[in-house]
């Protein structure tokens, strides 16, 4: 019995010893999946609750929240209080100086032959409009086709209501409002008819957008275009109309809005080591706004609910943040919208840049059938395409990813304040032509089922900009961008014909090329193989080293985008350089026709098609004269207010004089054009490579800054 004791000890300590300890200690526990840990916390029931919220939120019975509004504020209040539900640390409601727009209700009456002819319209208006009186305004109804300053000529309005049709993004409506104060009428009604108009083509649409409004101008209502066409059809039938126009709108110039924020404590919470992800949408409204914004509402608080109740410690401080005025926040400059982001990222949180790896920001989600389309800053492209690319499977429409941000939600100010923007977006032409900024846009348009899928996929990008070690940038992206519009060297790649060309009117003209021009372009070589040499060194950073050199890329990031996130006189993304250089070479175009032996008539319409690009001229077609130079001074003038000090904007170039001497000889047989060629020689020469230069100047000292940064950074 004892040799059989001895040999059962013997195999249990055979077995012990031969066994991993992993089975007697347990294995390791396995890596939480914080993707699908969060995402499957993600309330969608939360997510419709939020949007039926806001959408009954409203100052009038279409909706409406505008910037400082009592319905704005509340919006901002229920923000705040669920991310108090939701358990964020130090919840603000921080305040915003706006011109407060306050929209209770528009409607046009037509009075017919009869008392019992008369009817009423209801109707919108546009963002810092003016109201009526309270009785309206009431008057004869004159016709001006698309309100162009020649639809006036030979026409009475003088205190009356003129009726125009709005063609939509290329003659926005502060013109329109400009040449109906301008030629004395009393108000104006806007309507966006078929087959003319960019917006509003869905039936019985009304619109409203920002106005880039004065408080001077008339008032100005919007109606349906099935209702105006009503109204046109007994205009050419000879029928004169009278009506009332009112518009119940307070604009208080001294108004307060307010942007709401909250944070989920990282690391190094509290620190001058914290890291921030920013994650945002805007409150404010027109109509309801169930797409727009109120799908990026519910992005942000679902995406912080979801985050809190998996139990998920970020690296990174997250903040949340909502911002009023994104639709318009200020009267009398162009630069009317994304004013309350403006105002936070300039004024009240400068410190976040540098600090902020970037800032996600949530528009329109949710449209069936419509693709994901995002813009962003350059460094943050790749990490984009990676994440869109592994979640195929919940994008079933597509994306889209621009490496560029555009100037048309609240990702771009805090961009040109060096915080790389993301905006996202589910957008499409039917969006844009048919239901955006009108009462249509409500609930029903929602896809409950793709929003889910977008919302899963916006956890993955939040935690690959939380975890990323390093921050993750890619710094070629911008400069290959940057040197492929510079480039005037064969060996180096393809040529840019514009720069080619642009070196030899400096030539022409006999301007140092060795000042600005040159050492630009040489800085610019050197700045793409610094940005390629830096994106290979982060790929083996020392660990000892990673926080110090995250804030040195934050600050690199900082130091390029604050001088190149610019744009052109359209709103275009351009590098600081591009709409000067666009007036150089169209300038330079037309001189060299007017500057032939003998000029022809032809030769005249040639130029003048050419100078269409220069500036904003391409306006003489629509505007007066004082319309035109207004114009001018609330994009790069006094009245250049807001992120519109951000742009990079220099003085618009004015051609004004010299285009319309050429359309008043557009068809003579021998015109007389040396006055004209004198003219835009010397403007040439004075304004338009004056402009030029300071933009290479200013981009050479941000690139010596930058490679600096980036010598620093792999020493």
């Amino acid at each position: 019995m004892k040799k059989y004791l001895v040999f059962a000890v013997l195999l249990v300590m055979t077995f012990t010893l031969a066994t991993p300890i992993e089975i007697f200690a347990g294995k390791p526990p396995k890596p939480i999946d914080w993707r699908e840990k969060i995402s499957n916390e993600l309330d969608m029931a939360y997510a419709e609750d939020i949007i039926r919220t806001l959408g009954s939120m409203g100052t009038s019975d279409l909706g409406f929240r505008g910037a400082g509004s009592s319905s704005e504020i509340e919006a901002a209040e229920y923000v705040r209080d669920e991310f108090v539900k939701i358990g964020l640390e130090e919840v603000t409601m921080e305040p915003v100086p706006v011109h407060a727009w306050e929209f209770r209700g528009a409607s046009l009456t037509v009075y017919g032959p009869r008392r019992k002819d008369d009817y009423t319209m209801i109707s919108a208006s546009f963002g810092g409009s003016p109201g009526t009186p309270k009785r309206g305004i009431t008057g004869e109804l004159v016709y001006v086709g698309d309100g162009f300053h020649q639809n006036y000529v030979g026409v009475d309005v003088e205190g009356k209501i003129v009726l125009a049709n709005w063609i939509g993004a290329d003659f926005w409506v502060d013109s329109m409002a400009f040449e109906a104060t301008y030629h004395g009428a009393a108000g104006i009604v806007v309507t966006t008819l078929e087959g003319k108009s960019t917006y509003g083509q869905v039936p019985d649409a009304l619109v409203c957008h920002d106005g880039l409004y004065s408080p001077d101008w008339v008032p100005m209502i919007s109606i349906q275009k099935e209702e105006a066409a009503k109204l046109i059809t007994r205009f050419e039938a000879g029928e004169t109309l009278t009506v009332t126009m009112k518009s119940d709108i307070t604009l208080d110039l001294d108004g307060t809005g307010y942007n709401v924020v909250g944070y989920l404590p990282g690391e190094y919470w509290g620190t001058d080591m914290d890291e921030f992800v920013i994650i945002g949408d805007h409150i404010d409204a027109w109509f309801e706004g169930a797409l727009d914004d109120n799908s990026g509402v519910a992005a942000m608080l679902v995406l912080a609910d979801a985050f809190m109740k998996s139990g998920y410690q970020p690296e990174r401080t997250l903040i949340f943040v909502a911002h009023c005025a994104e639709e318009y926040g200020i009267t009398d400059t162009y630069f009317d919208w994304c004013y309350g982001a403006w105002y936070q990222i300039t004024h009240v949180r400068p410190e976040w840049a540098g600090r902020a790896v970037a800032f996600l920001v949530f528009e329109c989600l949710g449209l069936a059938g419509a693709p994901l389309t995002i813009d962003c800053v350059p460094e943050v492209y790749a990490l984009i395409n990676n994440v869109l690319a592994r979640n195929r499977n919940l994008l079933p429409y597509g994306w889209e990813v621009a490496p560029r941000v555009t100037t048309w939600a609240d990702h771009w100010t805090y961009s040109a304040s060096g915080i790389p923007g993301i905006e996202v977006a589910t957008w499409n032409d039917w969006l844009d032509q048919n239901i955006y900024h009108t009462q249509l846009d409500t609930i029903s348009i929602i896809d409950f089922n793709y929003l889910e899928m977008l919302f899963k996929v916006w956890v993955d990008l939040a935690l690959e900009l939380d975890q990323r070690v390093i921050v993750p940038y890619v710094f070629e992206t911008m400069a290959t961008t940057l040197w492929k519009k510079l480039n005037i060297w064969p060996r180096f790649g393809p040529v840019n014909p514009d720069i080619a060309y642009a070196l030899d009117i400096y030539e022409k003209y006999g301007i140092d090329t060795s000042v600005n021009f040159l050492p630009t372009l040489e800085l610019a070589k050197t700045h793409l193989e610094k940005a390629q040499a830096l994106d290979e060194w982060l790929k083996s950073v020392d660990p000892a080293i990673v926080r110090e050199t995250n804030a040195k890329l934050m600050n690199l990031v900082k130091t390029l985008d604050t001088e190149m996130i610019a744009m052109g006189v359209w709103e275009q993304s351009w590098f600081p350089h591009e709409q000067s250089l666009n007036d150089v070479v169209f300038m330079e175009r037309c001189i060299e026709i007017l500057d032939q032996t003998e000029v022809i008539e032809n030769d005249v319409t040639d130029t003048m098609w050419k100078l269409n690009n220069v500036g904003i001229v391409w306006y003489y077609d629509y505007m007066c004269k004082d319309n035109y130079l207004n114009e001018i001074d609330r994009l790069s003038g006094s009245k250049q207010k807001s992120w519109g000090t951000q742009t990079h904007l220099l003085p618009i170039v004015d051609v004004w004089d010299e285009y319309d001497a050429l359309a008043n000889m557009a068809y003579m047989e021998n015109p007389q054009v040396d006055d004209i060629l004198v003219s835009l020689k010397c403007k040439q020469e004075e304004f338009a490579i004056g402009n030029l230069e300071t933009a290479f100047n200013s981009m050479w000292t941000t690139l010596q800054q930058a490679n600096s940064i980036i010598d620093d950074i792999m020493q």
